[in-house]
């Protein structure tokens, strides 16, 4: 019985050496297959990256368990899209006489909201210096990732490490087909709850974490992991695009771990904070920004910065008048203010030249849509209702310039200097 304690003990002790990851939102050391996505360096499961639709950089150093000279470091840099994503990440790990380095590169593909998937390859390098040894080897490997998303506030996910190392055995001793599979759940606006299971080569691990963004600058979160004995825990302050964590991880026998991390990001950095006051739409993260013109009226409605009422304006809008701009936003009744906040959410607006220097509608606009649309906004410029900028601009889509001018002489409550105005905003070879 002894014996068996001690392995177990042992075990623990080995498994929590298994320094992949130094980030203090990640909770843990080793690589996770679902986690929070709020911060780039959080993300352990490269399927994750289109998650996170900017370009950035990330580093985070720590000296585990406080041991002289041993240190553990990582550098990350990516760039995410709605479809597409890529990382060149840099792991350095160990003491002078023993020294892990390892450099990957991945790419993740969206097909669609569904599921995203990644591939990518592992370089390791192991340098052991010591008067009784001396080597320095190094292995190459490939590794996949799959993130699955049935519904949008559970994701599931697997991460297969060292993939070649499953079929060639000699290769587990520097490479071992490790992996991960997990479930998170969002119940609320800004909360993540997850549970992974990995498989290294001391066997097998669970991790228990909770993350929840208390305020739009501020995250917090805890892990417990009872194979390897370890209590984390991080908190991460944004301020627009930089952030800052520190973390604390514990280990009975080992003792205490301190990591920092850094990120700058090409975007404005956003968290969803937990609502407090009920509200339970749920959300896509704030990082990932949608295509204002192209996504689905359900992700507009989702926008918690959107009032209902100008997402239903927006989606009618789009529907009848097609892209939207700046200005487009402005005719729907929203102010400055609420399209600066509703844009570190959404990107793609769009910018069509409306008129010319007189005042008119520009017959450079070719497409009649095109044509529609800017009749419209300048209608509303005018002073002209909504309903009736709507409906004088279909008649001139539909009948022509003459219709249009006969439409806007039946307006008997405009003033005839107005009126003379509205008339001349379409030339007459239109």
């Amino acid at each position: 019985m002894t014996g068996i304690i001690f392995t177990v003990l042992l075990a623990s002790k080995m498994a929590a050496f298994e320094y992949r990851e130094s980030s203090p939102s990640s909770l843990f050391p080793y690589r996770v297959a679902v986690s929070d996505y709020t911060l780039p360096d959080s993300i352990s499961n490269p399927s994750c990256l289109t998650k996170t639709r900017t370009a950035y950089l990330c580093f985070s150093a720590c000296r585990p368990y406080e041991l002289a000279g041993l240190y553990s470091g990582n550098l990350k840099a990516g760039l995410g899209s709605e479809s597409a994503a890529c990382r060149i990440t840099w792991d350095r790990f160990g003491i002078d006489q023993y020294m892990e380095n390892i450099l990957e590169g991945d790419a993740a593909l969206s097909p669609s909201k569904y599921i995203s998937m990644s591939c990518g390859i592992t370089y390791y390098n192991l340098c052991i210096r010591t008067p009784e040894l001396k080597l320095n080897t190094s292995q190459a490997d490939l590794k996949t990732s799959l993130l699955f998303s049935p519904i949008k506030w559970i994701d599931i996910g697997f991460i297969q490490d060292n993939a070649i190392s499953l079929f060639i055995k000699k290769r587990r001793d520097l490479l071992y087909p490790s992996w991960s599979s997990g479930v998170a759940a969002r119940p609320i606006r800004g909360l993540t709850l997850a549970w992974n299971i990995n498989k290294n080569p001391f066997g097998y691990s669970n991790s228990l974490s909770m993350s929840v963004n208390i305020l739009e600058c501020m995250s917090l979160s805890a892990g417990y992991s009872p194979e390897i004995n370890c209590y984390s825990g991080s908190v991460s302050f944004t301020y627009s695009h930089f952030s800052a964590s520190y973390g604390i991880k514990y280990h009975p026998q080992l003792g205490v771990t301190h990591s920092v991390g850094f990120t700058l990001s090409a975007e404005k950095l956003l968290n969803e904070s937990v609502s407090y006051m009920g509200d339970s739409r749920t959300s896509f993260h704030p990082s990932r920004k949608i295509d204002i013109n192209n996504c689905s009226p359900e992700e507009l409605r989702q926008i918690p910065v959107l009032e209902s009422l100008h997402a239903e304006r927006l989606i009618k809008y789009r529907k009848i008048f097609g892209p939207v701009s700046r200005i487009s936003l402005n005719q729907i009744g929203m102010g400055e203010r609420e399209i600066n906040d509703l844009m570190e959410y959404c990107y793609g607006l769009v910018q069509v030249p409306l008129k010319e220097e007189t005042g008119r509608l520009n017959p450079n606009i070719k497409r009649a849509s095109e044509k529609k649309k800017a009749l419209f906004i300048l209608l509303v410029r005018e002073g002209v209702s909504a309903s009736a900028a709507i409906r004088l601009s279909e008649i001139f889509e539909t009948y022509g310039a003459g219709s249009y001018r006969s439409a806007v002489d039946s307006l008997l409550d405009l003033e005839p200097e107005k009126r003379k105005r509205i008339r001349n905003l379409c030339p007459e070879e239109h």
